[in-house]
């Protein structure tokens, strides 16, 4: 990982921009970072990432992950994220309001 990513990866550690969201009953699950230029939707199994980063050099092989991908599995992998609940019937405005945020 380059110092430009690692610092950035840090960076998002430290304001603690991860962000599990939670649906009950049901217990979906999608999980955000907060990136520099807003919310972005991540997954780990496929890895994907919302970003323009993703899409413009993951997606093209230059390189295997964006910041916001590796900041997602070092935070799950030590449980440093926030977690919010929310009801099942709220599923389709979070992700209204979130798709709306993805620039």
């Amino acid at each position: 990982m380059k110092k430009k990513t690692r610092n950035k990866v840090q960076l998002t550690l430290e304001r603690k921009a991860i962000r599990k969201h939670v649906f009950l009953p049901s217990q979906s699950e999608i999980w955000t970072v907060i990136g520099e230029e807003g919310d972005n939707l991540v997954n780990e199994k496929p890895p994907f990432c919302s970003c323009k980063d993703f899409y413009f050099n993951i997606l093209k092989k230059k390189r295997q992950f964006c910041y916001h991908l590796n900041a997602f599995l070092i935070a799950k992998k030590r449980d440093e994220y926030s977690t919010f609940y929310y009801r099942d019937d709220e599923l389709e405005s979070f992700m209204k309001i979130l798709f709306m945020d993805i620039k």
